[in-house]
């Protein structure tokens, strides 16, 4: 193998790069704007603004695992 191949390469998946990763974005920003207008009204909504923040959190980690782990694993099978 070459040297310039031995390097991590940048490959992108169009669905992934272009769709998910900034709906995912989108949605957590929408999130901490909704979690801010519910603390600044204090009303009852706090407790869903939270969960709506919490799950787009973990929606933005798993968005930004998914793409590596796949990398590694297609890595290893063509090794």
């Amino acid at each position: 193998m070459s040297e310039q191949n031995k390097g991590k390469s940048l490959r992108f998946d169009w669905a992934y790069h272009y769709v998910t990763v900034p709906l995912a974005l989108i949605v957590f920003v929408w999130s901490i704007v909704y979690l801010v207008q519910a603390l600044v009204q204090e009303d009852g909504q706090i407790s869903l603004a939270l969960l709506l923040f919490l799950f787009a959190l973990c929606l933005l980690f798993v968005v930004s695992r998914i793409r590596p782990y796949a990398t590694r694993t297609q890595d290893r099978i063509v090794r």
